[in-house]
């Protein structure tokens, strides 16, 4: 059986832990901790680590955004 193989146009994906993802949304780590125990953000275990796909967490802000009131 051959091996899978990763084709020339596949997107690299941007992939952080949980302290790396606090930096990103610049809040704490903690804050972090706390939306993925309340599944408030999109998150993906591997194995038995957090990980966040920052592609996804683009699309969460987006979706989350509330607009100003006029």
């Amino acid at each position: 059986m051959a091996a899978a193989s990763i084709t020339p146009k596949a997107k690299a994906r941007r992939i952080a832990d949980r302290a790396e993802t606090a930096e990103y949304l610049r809040t704490s780590d903690r804050h972090v901790r706390h939306l993925v125990e309340t599944r408030g953000i999109p998150f993906v275990r591997v194995g038995r680590k957090i990980r966040f796909d920052l592609d996804v967490i683009d699309a969460w802000l987006d979706a989350n955004t509330t607009e100003a009131a006029s």
